[in-house]
C-alpha cells in the first residue's frame, strides 16, 4: 500500500481516538431527519466497507491480484442516498458508488456484496454481474444496470427509463419496473460539462416543461476536481439551480445526515411530482482519480493533507460521538473488524479462476433468447388496421410505402413498440415513412423528440430496459454520428458487461447512403457506416427494394423481440420512392405487399426469398439463426458474379440488362445483411462464376467491400476467380451533380465488368489459337 493510501487508512484511527474531527456543517440528529441510532449505524458501517474495499483493490493490484482501482473514498455519503430510495428504484451509476451499491444491497435479502465487488476486483469468472468481463457496479437483484468508466454516456437511458415509467402507465404496459418507480442517476461535477450529460438533463427538463411525467433524480456528487482540472467553485449551482423544468436541491455530502433528509425530499418530489431533480451533493474526493494518479503533481500538499483531515468517515464518526451513539473505541472496532474481513475475504477471491478462452469471454456478446409476445392480428383487424390504404393494398408500392405499411403491421402484433424520432408523428418523417401511424396508434407509441440524437438513442435504450421494444429514427446517416457511442458504448455493450442479465433490445432505423436527387450534400447523403460494422453482437439491414424491406424489417423486429438484439436498419433515402428499374413506368422496383406478414426466414435464388413452409403447407415459425441472414441472387449466369447492396444492388441489376445485351452472363447478388455478412451464400455465389465485381457505393477505405474481399481470399479456395472492387471515392459528398463524379455508376459498372470479362475471352481467344 502506498504511503497516502497508508496514511489515510491510519488516520481515522488516529484521529477518532484523538477527537480530532472535523466541523459539522449543520446541527442535526438522527431522529429529526426519520433515522433510528442502529440505522445510522448500519450507515456508519456501509461508509467504512466501502472505504476498506477501495483500500485493499490497491493492495491487490500491486499483487497483480486487481486491475481497476477507480474508487469511492469520499464519496461514501452516497449511502445515505441510496437509503432514501427503494431497492426496484433502477439505479445508473457512476463509478464512485461503491457505498451505494453496498447500502441497497442490504435491502433485498440474500445478497453477498463485499464478496461480489471482490470478484469483480480480481475480474474472476463468478462475479454475478460480469462474469470476469470488467470492473463494474452492477445487480440484477438491485436493480442496478452496470457501468463501465464511460463518461455521462449513462445519463441519457437514465432519462429515457425515466420516461418509460409514466410511458408504461399511460400504455397500460406492464413493465420490469414498478409503475411508482422513480430512476437514480449519479455522475460527478466534470462529467456534468460533457455533451451527453447536458442533452440528457435538458430532454428530462424540456418534457417536464411539457407537464409530462419524468421521475428521475440526477445525483451530481460534486468533488470539485475532474481528474486533475478543478471545477470552478459554485459553478454547478450556476449552471442548474434555476433551469427551467428541473427542481434544484443541494447537500452536504460529508454529513450523512443532511444527506439522508436531502435525499429523502428529492425522492419523494419525483415519485409524488413525477418531476426531475438536480440533487448537488457536495463531497471530497480522497486518494487520487485512482491507484495510477500521482495526486501531488497537481495538488499541493496541504490541500490534500486538508481533505483527508475532511473525510466523510470522520464527519460520521463524530455524529454517532456526538448523539452518544458509539464511543470511539467502539468506532475503532467497527474499522479495523471490516478491514479484516474485506481482507479474509479477498485472500478467497483471489482463489478464483478468470475468464480463460476466447469463447468464454465472448459467450455474453449474444443476448439470451425469450419468448415473444407477439399478438395474432385477425384478417378483420387488419382490415381495419389498412382502412385508410384500402384501395392501395393490392397495387405494387415503392420502398417508403412498404416500409410504412411493414411498421404498422407490426406495431399491431406487438403492442410494446414504440417510435420515436424528430418529426416522425403527424408530419410522418422528412419522407413521409412514418406517414398516419400517429393517427393510428397514438401519440404515446409513435413520438416526436426534440432534436438531440443521444437523447433519441438513449431513450431508447432507457425504454428497452423497460420491456418496450423501442424503433428510434435517426434522420440521417450522418446524424448519428452525434450520438454513436449510445450504440457502441452503451446498447451493444449490455449484454456483454450484465452476462446477458440486463438488455436493450431495439431496430434502429435511419435513412442514409447517397444518389438523392435534388437534396444533397454530404449530410443528407453520407455513404459510410464503418461506425456500425466493428461493433460486436450488432446486426446491420439494408434492403435495396420494397419486398426485402418488408422481409427485412419483420425480421429485424423478431430478432429483437425474441432475441433481444440490436439491429441497425439502414434505408437507402435515393431508393424510397423509385418505381422504376429500366426505363419510366416499367415499375420493376415496386412490389406487392405480403399478407400475412412473416419474416425472412431462408434464402432462396430468387430475387425476393420465401418464408420457410412445413409439410401441411403452413408458414414455419422458428427463431431466427445466422443462416436466415442471407444474400437474395437474381440470375444464375457463371461469367460474372456482381457483389453489391442498397443503391449499389439497383445500379447492378441496370448494368445485368446492358451485360447481357453484350452476351455476359451475371448472377447479381444483394448481399442485404452487412453485418453479419452470409459468408456461406457470397462464397458459393462467387465459387460459381469466373470474374467477381464488388460494388460499394461507400468509399474505398472502411468499406465493406474490404471485409468481402479479404473473405474470398481467406475462405475461397477457387483460384480462378479475378475479383475487383468498384467503390466510391475516399471523399465526401458535394452538392448537386457533382456528387456522380465520386461515386459508382451503372456505366462504371458495365464498362468494369466488360473490361474484366474482355480479358477473360482474349485469354480464352489466345488459348484456342
Amino acid at each position: 500500500m502506498s504511503d497516502r493510501n497508508q496514511c489515510v487508512k491510519e488516520n481515522f484511527i488516529h484521529f477518532v481516538q484523538q477527537l480530532h474531527l472535523p466541523q459539522l456543517s449543520c446541527q442535526l440528529t438522527p431522529q429529526y431527519v426519520g433515522l433510528t441510532n442502529s440505522a445510522l449505524v448500519d450507515l456508519f458501517e456501509t461508509q467504512v466497507t466501502s472505504r476498506h474495499l477501495d483500500l485493499h483493490s490497491r493492495v491487490m493490484q500491486k499483487q497483480g491480484q486487481s486491475f481497476y482501482t477507480i474508487g469511492s473514498s469520499g464519496h461514501e455519503g452516497n449511502a445515505a442516498i441510496a437509503k432514501a430510495f427503494r431497492a426496484s428504484d433502477m439505479a445508473f451509476l457512476h463509478y464512485r458508488s461503491g457505498a451505494f451499491t453496498l447500502q441497497r444491497s442490504k435491502q433485498v435479502a440474500g445478497q453477498t456484496a463485499i464478496y461480489d465487488m471482490l470478484l469483480s476486483f480480481a475480474a474472476a469468472k463468478d462475479d454475478p454481474i460480469s462474469g470476469g468481463r470488467h470492473k463494474v457496479l452492477g445487480s440484477k437483484a438491485l436493480s442496478i444496470p452496470p457501468q463501465t468508466s464511460t463518461i455521462a454516456s449513462h445519463l441519457p437511458k437514465a432519462m429515457g427509463a425515466a420516461f418509460s415509467i409514466g410511458l408504461a402507465k399511460r400504455l397500460g404496459h406492464q413493465g420490469d419496473m414498478p409503475n411508482d418507480s422513480v430512476i437514480v442517476c449519479s455522475f460527478g461535477d466534470a462529467s456534468s460539462n460533457h455533451s451527453t450529460a447536458q442533452g440528457a438533463i435538458n430532454s428530462a427538463a424540456w418534457a417536464a416543461f411539457q407537464s409530462l411525467p419524468m421521475p428521475i433524480v440526477f445525483v451530481c456528487e460534486d468533488n470539485g476536481i475532474g481528474i486533475s482540472t478543478s471545477t470552478p467553485h459554485g459553478w454547478i449551482e450556476a449552471n442548474y439551480k434555476n433551469k427551467a423544468g428541473l427542481i434544484y436541491l443541494t447537500c452536504d455530502g460529508l454529513n450523512l445526515l443532511d444527506t439522508y433528509r436531502v435525499s429523502q425530499q428529492a425522492a419523494k418530489i419525483a415519485r409524488e411530482k413525477q418531476q426531475p431533480v438536480f440533487l448537488h451533493v457536495k463531497l471530497i474526493r480522497l486518494l487520487g482519480h485512482a491507484g495510477s494518479d500521482a495526486e501531488f503533481v497537481y495538488r499541493k500538499q496541504a490541500s490534500i493533507e486538508a481533505n483527508e483531515q475532511n473525510d466523510p468517515l470522520l464527519h460520521t464518526a463524530k455524529i454517532l460521538l456526538e448523539n452518544n451513539i458509539l464511543t470511539a473505541t467502539e468506532i475503532v472496532d467497527i474499522y479495523q473488524n471490516i478491514a479484516e474481513r474485506v481482507e479474509y475475504i479477498a485472500e478467497e477471491v483471489v482463489k478464483k479462476p478468470r475468464l480463460n478462452t476466447a469463447n468464454e469471454v465472448m459467450e455474453s456478446i449474444v443476448p439470451p433468447s425469450i419468448e415473444s409476445k407477439a399478438i395474432v392480428v385477425s384478417e378483420e383487424q387488419r382490415q381495419t388496421l389498412f382502412q385508410h390504404e384500402k384501395h392501395n393494398l393490392t397495387k405494387p408500392q415503392h420502398l417508403a410505402k412498404l416500409i410504412n405499411w411493414t411498421l404498422l403491421d407490426l406495431m399491431a402484433q406487438h403492442e410494446n413498440i414504440v417510435l420515436l424520432g424528430e418529426d416522425i408523428a403527424k408530419k410522418g418523417g422528412v419522407y413521409n415513412v412514418t406517414t398516419k401511424l400517429v393517427e393510428r396508434f397514438g401519440k404515446n407509441r409513435v413520438m416526436n423528440t426534440l432534436l438531440d440524437e443521444q437523447s433519441i438513442l438513449g431513450g431508447a435504450i432507457g425504454l428497452a430496459h423497460n420491456g418496450f421494444v423501442p424503433i428510434p429514427e435517426i434522420q440521417f446517416l450522418a446524424y448519428v454520428h452525434n450520438a454513436e457511442d449510445q450504440i457502441r458504448g452503451e446498447a451493444a455493450t449490455l449484454s456483454f458487461f450484465s452476462k446477458g442479465q440486463y438488455t436493450n433490445p431495439m431496430v434502429i432505423r435511419i435513412a442514409g447512403l447517397a444518389y438523392q436527387k435534388g437534396f444533397g450534400g454530404h449530410f443528407h447523403n453520407d455513404n459510410s457506416f464503418a461506425v456500425f460494422r466493428d461493433i460486436p453482437g450488432v446486426i446491420i439491414a439494408c434492403p435495396s427494394n420494397g419486398a426485402d424491406a418488408v422481409k427485412l424489417l419483420t425480421t429485424s423486429v423478431k430478432l429483437a423481440t425474441e432475441q433481444q438484439r440490436v439491429v441497425i436498419f439502414l434505408e437507402p433515402i435515393a431508393l424510397y420512392m423509385t418505381k422504376d428499374l429500366h426505363q419510366e413506368g416499367d415499375g420493376l422496383w415496386t412490389f406487392e405487399y405480403p399478407s400475412p406478414l412473416q419474416p425472412l426466414l431462408k434464402s432462396s435464388t430468387h430475387d425476393i426469398d420465401s418464408p420457410s413452409m412445413k409439410e401441411d403447407g403452413e408458414l414455419e415459425s422458428r427463431p431466427v439463426a445466422n443462416d436466415d441472414l442471407a444474400v437474395a441472387v437474381h440470375g444464375s449466369g457463371t461469367d460474372l458474379c456482381i457483389l453489391s447492396y442498397g443503391n449499389g444492388y439497383y445500379l447492378s441489376r441496370q448494368a445485368e440488362k446492358e451485360l447481357a445485351e453484350q452476351g455476359i452472363k451475371c448472377r447479381v447478388v444483394d448481399l442485404r445483411w452487412l453485418a453479419p455478412l452470409d459468408e456461406k451464400g457470397i462464397i458459393e455465389h462467387t465459387q460459381a462464376c469466373e470474374h467477381v465485381l464488388i460494388v460499394d457505393e461507400c468509399r474505398k477505405t472502411g468499406s465493406i467491400s474490404e471485409a468481402i474481399i479479404t473473405l474470398l481470399y481467406e475462405k475461397s479456395m477457387n483460384t480462378r476467380n479475378t475479383v475487383q472492387r468498384l467503390c466510391a471515392q475516399d471523399s465526401f459528398i458535394p452538392l448537386g451533380s457533382a456528387a456522380y463524379h465520386v461515386l459508382p455508376s451503372k456505366d462504371d459498372i458495365v464498362k468494369t465488368a466488360s473490361e474484366m470479362c474482355a480479358t477473360n475471352a482474349n485469354v480464352q481467344s489466345k488459348v484456342k489459337a
